[in-house]
């Protein structure tokens, strides 16, 4: 079993899926499951939780749930189990309890979706729906080498009033470096305000040096209002 920097064992590298990816993109859709998704090829998903302690991350499954009108393709996106009231399936939330449960072991509440690969990658791609004034949070996809360390924070911004307004919302950026790290392809469902949409939006980190060993998406913050992925896809060098 393989450990990772901060000591923290890292379920997903034990019985990964035997294909490799090799220079071929991979996409994982929903709607191509009854209820769990393990992964793909070269992939294994997790949702990530604070184990019984508290001390650490436990590694449960990802599951295909409905979503909405606001979903960009089929009628399945990824799930968790719901474990407590007031918990929307869909949602995934507080990525820096997460963070902080990884590196020192004080882990608050939080629910995250993670991907795992067998091998390092240069690209990952999510799809994720930003639903007008239910959004109001940033969402973030973040990247980390097979050492577990952070590289790469690409972040939608939440739909503040100017976007209700204006009817446009920003691609998505990179926290450290302010780069691009994705667009929006699809508006609809208005209602209202100018603004006040379904923003279909992909979100990416790449490394053009290095590895991707595994990623994870959701809210930076806890009660994230509103942090959903339709489908996933990561392409090897």
């Amino acid at each position: 079993m393989k450990r990772y920097r901060f000591g923290i064992v890292v379920a997903a590298t034990v019985a990964l899926a035997t294909a490799a990816v090799h220079a071929a993109t991979v996409i994982i859709e929903p709607d191509a499951y009854a209820n769990v998704i393990a992964g793909g090829p070269g992939a294994k998903l997790f949702t990530l939780r604070p184990n019984a302690a508290g001390n650490g991350i436990a590694y449960q499954q990802v599951l295909a749930v409905p979503g909405g009108a606001w979903t960009p393709t089929g009628s399945k996106v990824f799930g968790h189990a719901v474990l407590s009231h007031g918990e929307v399936a869909y949602h995934w939330d507080n990525m820096n309890g997460a963070w902080g449960c990884l590196t020192s072991g004080s882990c608050s509440d939080f629910k995250v979706l993670g991907a795992y690969f067998k091998e390092p990658l240069s690209t990952v791609r999510i799809l994720t729906t930003m639903r007008g004034e239910q959004a109001m949070d940033p969402v973030d996809l973040w990247a980390f080498n097979s050492s577990g360390q952070r590289i790469l924070r690409c972040r939608t911004n939440g739909i503040d009033q100017g976007i209700l307004n204006s009817g446009v919302l920003p691609p998505p950026v990179e926290v450290d470096s302010g780069n691009v790290c994705g667009k929006v392809i699809q508006k609809k469902n208005c209602s209202g305000d100018p603004g006040n949409c379904d923003y279909v939006v992909e979100m990416r980190v790449q490394r053009r040096v290095g590895d991707i060993a595994f990623v994870w998406f959701g809210g930076p913050l806890w009660d994230n209002t509103h942090a959903n992925v339709d489908a996933l896809s990561y392409t090897a060098y």
